[in-house]
């Protein structure tokens, strides 16, 4: 690969915008904690704003003043949801009910910051 090739990937690809935006932290923790930890594969759109609104107080993240906190956590949601970075995927169920589930990419974050955690490493003699 060449300079040209990852300034491309840097500046362009889903994975890569969010581990450098302010938000990289907070998604990849949240969906550890709701789809990981909790072995699921998707879950309710409306379920999930609650989950977020209750991981950013969790968190104490700085909700913008003019926003409830509600609003905020939709709006993330829907963000992470949109073209500009593809980490979960909205579908809908035979009752019309809005699900959201990660996208290859989210589960690619997850396997990178478990990949930097520390190996233990047994030495012999």
């Amino acid at each position: 690969m060449n300079f040209t090739t990852l300034k491309h990937r840097f500046d362009n690809h889903y994975l890569l915008k969010l581990l450098r935006s302010k938000h990289g932290p907070l998604f990849i923790s949240f969906i550890i904690l709701e789809f990981k930890t909790n072995h699921i594969v998707s879950i309710e759109f409306n379920t999930l704003i609650i989950k977020l609104c209750n991981h950013l107080e969790e968190c104490s993240w700085e909700i913008p003043e003019n926003q409830e906190i509600e609003e905020y956590s939709r709006k993330l949601i829907e963000n992470w949801c949109n073209d500009d970075y593809r980490l979960l995927r909205r579908f809908y169920s035979k009752n019309a009910e809005m699900f959201i589930e990660l996208t290859v990419d989210s589960e690619r974050s997850i396997k990178w910051m478990e990949e930097l955690n520390p190996k233990e490493y047994i030495g012999s003699d």
